[in-house]
């Protein structure tokens, strides 16, 4: 299917991006159009909407079976509403589906945090592996519950991420302490569904003499698991708003407080560098771009280069120093009390 729409895409004028093999592009003297594809879902957005209809009339005219709607209310699961300052996506109705099926009598209680502050991930794994006989039903049903807050997390909720990761990396041995964190985080999505939480991207204009901004938070917590696993996490905007963000245990073992902060400095780092060539393939440069950490340490080595305690972690602090001498990122220390990155190591 990707390779018959590319096909006809390409004979329409539009030219697949470098770096997206998702993304395609075309110029005219019109404006600019661009088409995302995912699986059979196209998204055409333009700079008017005559010129969005014109590709949807081409296509068909090529034997592509199209059916759609002008400003979609859904796309891949999130809810898209406008107004006249932006657009806002949520997945409220996948949350009201999903709280039905886990709180249908609504008696779980409800809760202001994801997850207990009380009870660590080192806490869950040790429950884990106490766990003599668990039943298939427990497992399927363990794993059932943890894809559907997967899917939740990865649209519009970087603010349960953490709480998820750690039931999933539990879910193949339930222990009665995750039956309770699995209902801590019902709880959590019960209140904030009252709310309405949602992505908001604000309209922009191309005369308003403000060059484009990328910006990446990071964060990591050290040894909280009982292999010494770092929980990383970072945040990137564009103009002020959520793009992408990411939460996860770090790969490898983590040695230091200042090497699991580098691992995700770096991490992010590298994400950053693929939006750059993207924009730039666009004509945007957002070169220059911003990153911050609340490491004094990191910090001092991305500038300075790394010192003898710190060469175990010589080649990610290499990467990172490369890219701000390159001029292709700057580097800012943010306080910990700021850093919204925080909700996403702890």
């Amino acid at each position: 299917l990707y390779l018959f729409l590319r096909e006809k895409l390409e004979q329409i004028g539009f030219k697949k991006s470098q770096h997206d093999a998702g993304l395609f592009s075309k110029v005219t003297k019109s404006g600019l159009l661009f088409v995302a594809s995912h699986v059979d879902d196209l998204l055409i957005v333009g700079t008017d909407d005559e010129l969005c209809e014109g590709v949807v009339k081409d296509l068909q005219k090529l034997g592509v079976d199209l059916s759609g709607e002008k400003n979609p209310e859904h796309y891949v699961g999130m809810r898209i509403s406008y107004d006249k300052d932006g657009i806002r996506l949520d997945t409220q109705e996948y949350v009201e589906k999903l709280l039905d099926k886990h709180d249908k009598s609504r008696s779980v209680k409800w809760s202001r945090l994801p997850a207990s502050p009380t009870v660590s991930s080192l806490d869950l794994e040790k429950a884990r592996m106490e766990v003599k006989e668990v039943s298939p039903q427990d497992i399927t049903r363990a794993r059932g519950f943890v894809g559907e807050v997967l899917y939740e997390c990865m649209r519009t909720s970087p603010d349960i991420c953490v709480a998820v990761n750690r039931l999933a990396c539990n879910c193949q041995r339930p222990s009665d302490l995750f039956w309770s964190e699995k209902e801590k985080l019902v709880g959590y999505l019960r209140w904030r569904s009252h709310l309405k939480p949602c992505l908001f991207y604000r309209y922009g204009t191309a005369d308003d003499g403000v060059d484009p901004l990328l910006t990446g938070i990071s964060d990591a917590s050290m040894s909280i698991t009982s292999k010494s696993r770092a929980m990383m996490g970072w945040l990137l905007f564009f103009e002020g708003s959520l793009i992408n963000y990411k939460c996860g245990y770090s790969k490898i073992t983590c040695l230091s407080t200042t090497d699991s902060e580098v691992h995700s400095l770096s991490d992010c780092v590298k994400e950053m560098l693929f939006y750059i060539q993207l924009l730039s393939e666009q004509g945007i440069d957002v070169s220059g771009s911003n990153v911050a950490t609340d490491n004094a340490s990191v910090l001092k080595n991305s500038l300075d280069g790394s010192m003898e305690r710190t060469r175990h972690v010589n080649w990610r602090v290499n990467h990172v120093k490369d890219c701000i001498a390159d001029g292709l990122l700057n580097i800012f220390h943010i306080k910990t009390s700021i850093n919204c990155a925080d909700l996403l190591s702890k």
